[in-house]
């Protein structure tokens, strides 16, 4: 029943090896704005307050609010824990990452005597995600296993056409084999079963991956103030993110195979994309007291360059008629160009003023990520696309935060809800929960910020076996960011 020993086969198919999906265009539409520690402790929430370079990435009209010119620095620590429960088993992994969170200036012109109060200009870089990760999922698969789902991908398929990312890896490592006369598949857990039988899972499975990256916006922001009434802002955002990961997935301990030891692959996906987008703003200060504000961010148009390449392995107890008990087949390197469309967001903003000794400020955004579309010169991403439209939903996210000041010194606190974005049942839960510390006077200022940054949802071990089991992830960052700056 097994297929005869193949030394060398080279396999010619039209099938590519696509990483690109649903999820990978949700990873890259992803924007949880950072920038200054100031804006970060108060919940990112700073919208209709203004004078802080985090603005120029969510509402423009905040530069036009400065009234000197300013440079900052701010250098970001991202300490991550990841905790998976799968089946009942618990695995934690930790991961601690150095960034520039913000790093920028504003230069304004000022005329007092004049409507048009002051013209600003603004230039830097605001981080707005962070990828990176370590994570271990371990524990009994007792609903099936990966060779099932390339057992089902491949029934059908003549073996010489067979995916050279998928199928065609398992079929080279003894993992797929051929029902004799048809070109329906089998695998190692089920061809020493009779007909009547399926088998009995149980196996211990591994996957463990190393995520590295983030995301960040090069601005370019013009703002005016008229008659300290109304603010208007514009910035062109040139965004662009690196994405590195590395997945190891293993399966062991078989129930009903003593013969097939261990099998796992290691898959190695590389994302650099860039993108430009437009964002438009007014903020407006009908009494001392009150700011309101409104924003629109264009969506994003990237270009993405993805490289992908996967490896499988496979462990027997007992040899071939060669004396050999292990396999190995690799896939080609997929290098791949494609287009990512973000969606658009919609931005409100309300912000209080007390007495010049506190602020608050509430942000409202709205995002429709059902709107992401995928694209290319050469593939339609038609199934993709009407995945993001099934799957996704249009979300609405709040962010609130306080300042209160006394003397030079400053006490900040916030909070920002992110809503679930899937239509189905797939768990996903953002939270963070900020505060910060901050010292000033009328030329230098240095600002602390801590966020707590919680996020639940929902990782495959697989995708394509429709008992797959859906460990759930639990991710808790701790972000400490502190932002240097200079006034003049």
């Amino acid at each position: 029943m097994k297929k005869l020993i193949l030394a060398v086969i080279i396999v010619f198919t039209a099938a590519y090896g696509f990483s690109q999906n649903e999820i990978d265009a949700f990873r890259f539409s992803e924007a949880f704005y950072g920038g200054t520690a100031r804006a970060m402790s108060m919940g990112g929430a700073f919208g209709a307050l203004g004078a802080d370079l985090s603005t120029a990435s969510t509402n423009p009209a905040g530069i036009g609010v400065y009234k000197q010119s300013s440079i900052t620095f701010a250098p970001m620590v991202v300490m991550t824990n990841v905790e998976a429960d799968f089946n009942g088993t618990n695995a934690a992994n930790d991961k601690l990452t150095m960034t520039v969170a913000n790093v920028g200036g504003v230069f304004g012109f000022r005329n007092e005597n004049s409507p048009l109060k002051s013209f600003n200009l603004a230039f830097g870089y605001n981080r707005y995600n962070e990828y990176g990760q370590n994570y271990l999922i371990n524990g009994i698969n007792d609903k099936g296993s990966l060779m099932d789902s390339y057992m089902l991908e491949a029934n059908g398929t003549h073996p010489e056409n067979l995916n050279s990312f998928t199928t065609f890896l398992a079929w080279n490592t003894w993992l797929l084999d051929t029902v004799p006369g048809t070109l329906n598949y089998t695998n190692p857990l089920w061809w020493a079963l009779p007909a009547d039988q399926t088998p009995q899972y149980g196996q211990t499975v591994t996957k463990s991956s190393q995520v590295k990256g983030g995301a960040g916006e090069t601005f370019f922001t013009a703002a005016l103030n008229y008659n300290d009434f109304f603010y208007f802002g514009a910035t062109v955002g040139v965004q662009s993110f690196n994405y590195n990961h590395l997945t190891v997935y293993t399966e062991e301990n078989f129930v009903d195979n003593d013969d097939l030891e261990s099998f796992r692959y290691t898959e190695h996906l590389t994302d650099n994309g860039t993108g430009v987008n437009f964002k438009a703003g007014i903020l407006l200060k009908p009494l001392k007291f009150v700011r309101f504000g409104g924003a629109f961010h264009s969506p994003t148009y990237f270009t993405i360059y993805d490289k992908y390449d996967i490896t499988m392995e496979s462990f027997w107890a007992s040899p071939d008629i060669n004396g050999v008990y292990d396999y190995y087949s690799s896939s080609p390197v997929n290098d791949y160009t494609f287009n990512l469309l973000t969606p658009m967001r919609l931005m409100g903003n309300l912000g209080f003023v007390i007495c010049d000794f506190a602020l608050i400020d509430v942000d409202y955004e709205y995002v429709d990520y059902s709107s992401m579309r995928l694209s290319a010169n050469d593939y339609l991403f038609t199934e993709e696309n009407n995945a993001i439209r099934n799957d996704f939903k249009p979300t609405h996210n709040f962010k609130g935060g306080f300042e209160i000041r006394h003397g030079m010194m400053s006490v900040r606190g916030g909070y920002a809800y992110y809503g679930n974005p899937y239509r189905n049942s797939n768990v996903y839960e953002k939270t963070q929960i900020t505060g910060g510390i901050g010292f000033a006077n009328e030329y230098l200022f240095v600002d602390f910020a801590y966020i707590h940054d919680f996020h639940k949802y929902n990782q495959y071990l697989y995708n394509g076996y429709v008992d797959e089991p859906v460990p759930e992830m639990s991710k808790l960052s701790g972000l400490i960011n502190v932002t240097m700056g200079v006034r003049f």
